[in-house]
């Protein structure tokens, strides 16, 4: 038998053609299997939740106390504020002490 051209088919674009799809076909059984199977996920520890709350709160908080400052100033002008300076020493030290460790 005497085979004379091949009437414009090309085997090797076929095969390849061939090979694409059955890639597809594949790709798309995984991407939708995937699909089922996984979901996203947030988990948040208990810490965090709790850290959420705290700074919701701290929101809430106005940055000055204008009760207290103005209870403050008042003992001051009438001279009935005395600081106790060793609590005073002590608070700083304390404070010092724990950032240190916090580094």
């Amino acid at each position: 038998m005497i085979i004379k051209g091949t009437n414009g088919f090309d085997a090797t674009k076929a095969y390849t053609a061939q090979l694409q799809k059955q890639e597809k076909i594949k790709a798309d059984k995984n991407c939708g299997a995937n699909k089922t199977e996984r979901a996203d996920i947030l988990d948040i520890s208990s810490e965090a939740r709790q850290a959420q709350i705290y700074r919701a709160a701290l929101k809430e908080l106005p940055d000055v106390r204008e009760d207290l400052v103005a209870s403050i100033k008042k003992r001051i002008q009438e001279g009935a504020y005395k600081p106790d300076a060793g609590k005073i020493a002590g608070g700083i030290l304390e404070d010092k002490l724990s950032i240190d460790i916090r580094r």
